[in-house]
């Protein structure tokens, strides 16, 4: 014969096993999607704009996005609507440097940035663009029958760099400073210089770069007509320190031009003697004016003596900057489509650094080096498609806070190597610097003095570049961002995780409150039965004894412990639900 004694409890224990089962399956479904995170993430930069056959850069990377690392050797394509714009990988940096030609009609369009890398397999981010038409003229349309298409768009180009360059305005360059904007700060007065002649230091914003190596240019003209002045200049007096001692005698060319090196260690505040050497001041100096007799003394006043001679006294300045980069072209001029080669000096001693180049508004190219102990090189290729006489190149740090350390230059477009496309682009540039009220009368005087030169000393026309351009307002543009996926899916993530955790803490909250009715059932039915036992036994004791059955003190006070075991045990179950809960909110 079979004991089953036990067998009630078999649905009990399986409704039992089957609940706990539930609970922690809702309980660890609410912690993995509460603890779920974005494993790639891609931080692209690019613009949102793009022009009609025309290129743009586009840079970027993508992360391990709970880590922060960079995921390098990913192989990325850039596409639209089928149609491939642009390829490339990223390097043992992590960045990506991709130039995207858009072939694609005027109008709104979709980008996909598609990455693959062993790790995460694939990843694709897309992004709405806009195609603007081009506006550069259709060579097509401009070519004469029976002409030598080399011959022609050497010309054209020639004569398309010169109409760009008439109308191109450097004075809406805005000029970027590298020193943080002080409060109530006052305009640097310009240094009155006493004689006919004026020197001028370029950089034109007077500011170099704090412990590297810069290149500054002290130029001489005259005050009445602004022409350059080829003269003697003696630094008197040097206020301010730098790591090699400073010539004290120099001697301006024909652009009235005087380079100087140096490393400075703070501002820098110079006293000079300007001597002209030009032939008419020599042998037909100024006609003294009717000196100015002191009244005592009857001797000339100082003014008066000054003035018998020409020469000028003044001072120049320049302040110091830290901004961690210096940057040095090889060349000033490049032709489209040749390499852009310079060095860069940084008091980093290791990492990397951005290099930009910008065709007017427009970010053209993009490349990232390394750092040795000595710095670094930089290499970057002009594009064909030239809409501007000049070129901006930048360097800085990082794509992060990018404004914080950084320097830049302009580089001419030339159409012709060495001597002949120095001197056409060095024109070119004087032309622009026209523009600029600071400088506009020593451009016209010194381009009208090489009209006809149309070569000669290369060093000399690149040094003169150099100087042209340091004459423009120098500017730094972070580059435009077109998608940082983190911050857009890890914000569709947390809403995706703040819906279902509501539906999952609904569901385990129900789960508890039908766990604490079931067990209050089980301790009610046993409690029931229990009394009912008690008393059956209390029954059948009296009877046997002949008396009527009256409830002891002894089973009132069981029947009290065992309702206060009973409030415990439902306060423990409340609790422990309570803490599931409340660990739950906290995730």
């Amino acid at each position: 014969m079979t004991d089953d004694s036990h067998a009630p409890n078999i649905p009990l224990r399986v409704a039992v096993v089957a609940y706990v089962l539930m609970l922690s399956g809702l309980v660890g479904a609410y912690i993995w999607v509460a603890t779920m995170e974005i494993d790639v993430s891609a931080y692209v930069q690019g613009p949102t704009e793009l022009i009609e056959g025309e290129k743009h850069a586009v840079r970027g990377f993508y992360l391990n996005a709970p880590t922060g690392r960079m995921f390098g050797e990913v192989d990325v394509e850039v596409s639209s609507e089928g149609n491939l714009l642009g390829s490339g990988t990223t390097g043992s940096h992590g960045y990506f440097q991709i130039q995207v030609e858009p072939n694609l009609p005027p109008g709104d369009h979709t980008l996909i940035l598609a990455a693959r890398h062993p790790i995460f397999e694939s990843y694709d981010v897309q992004v709405p663009i806009k195609v603007l038409p081009s506006s550069a003229p259709p060579l097509a349309s401009q070519r004469p029958a029976n002409t030598d298409d080399e011959a022609f768009q050497s010309l054209w180009r020639q004569e398309m760099l010169a109409a760009i360059a008439k109308s191109f305005d450097v004075s809406k360059i805005q000029l970027t400073s590298r020193l943080p904007k002080e409060k109530d700060a006052k305009p640097r007065k310009k240094p009155e210089w006493e004689g006919p002649f004026q020197v001028d230091l370029l950089p034109a914003d007077r500011e170099i770069v704090r412990g590297l190596p810069n290149t500054v240019y002290l130029r001489v003209t005259r005050k009445d007509d602004g022409r350059p002045v080829r003269a003697k200049v003696t630094l008197d007096k040097v206020e301010g320190t730098a790591q090699e001692k400073i010539k004290k005698n120099h001697v301006t060319d024909e652009l009235g031009l005087a380079r100087i090196e140096l490393t400075p260690v703070n501002d820098q505040r110079w006293s000079l003697t300007v001597e002209s050497l030009e032939p008419e001041d020599l042998t037909n100096p100024p006609e003294p004016p009717t000196p100015n007799k002191n009244p005592e003394t009857s001797e000339p006043t100082d003014d008066a003596a000054k003035a018998t001679s020409a020469t000028s006294t003044g001072k120049v300045s320049v302040r110091t900057v830290p901004a961690q980069f210096s940057l040095q072209l090889q060349k000033n001029f490049v032709e489209p489509g040749d390499e852009i080669l310079g060095a860069v000096d940084t008091l980093h001693r290791s990492g990397g650094f951005m290099v930009d180049l910008y065709d007017g508004d427009r970010w053209v190219g993009a490349e990232a080096y390394g750092i040795s102990a000595k710095g670094g090189g930089l290499k970057i290729r002009m594009p064909e498609d030239v809409r501007s006489p000049i070129m901006r190149l930048q360097v800085y740090e990082s794509v992060f806070e990018p404004g914080k350390a950084w320097d830049s230059r302009y580089v001419a477009v030339s159409d012709a190597p060495m001597s002949d496309g120095c001197w056409r682009a060095l024109k070119r540039v004087l032309g622009l610097v026209e523009t600029l009220p600071a400088h506009g009368k020593w451009a016209a005087a010194a381009r009208q003095s090489m009209l006809d030169k149309k070569g000669g000393d290369l060093v000399k026309c690149n040094e003169w570049l150099d100087a042209s351009l340091q004459t423009i307002p120098s500017h730094f543009e972070p580059a435009p961002l077109l998608v940082n996926s983190q911050k857009a899916e890890r914000e569709s993530l947390e809403a995706w995780k703040d819906e279902v955790k509501s539906y999952l803490m609904i569901l385990t909250i129900l789960a508890l409150i039908v766990g604490l009715a079931g067990l209050l059932a089980l301790i009610e039915q046993g409690l029931r039965v229990k009394r009912q036992q008690n008393a059956a036994i209390r029954a059948v004791d009296a009877e046997l004894e002949g008396e009527d059955y009256v409830e002891s003190n002894e089973a009132k006070w069981q029947r009290i412990g065992t309702i206060a075991r009973s409030i415990i045990l439902v306060g423990t179950v409340v609790m422990f639900g309570m803490g599931v809960v409340l660990i739950l909110t906290l995730l």
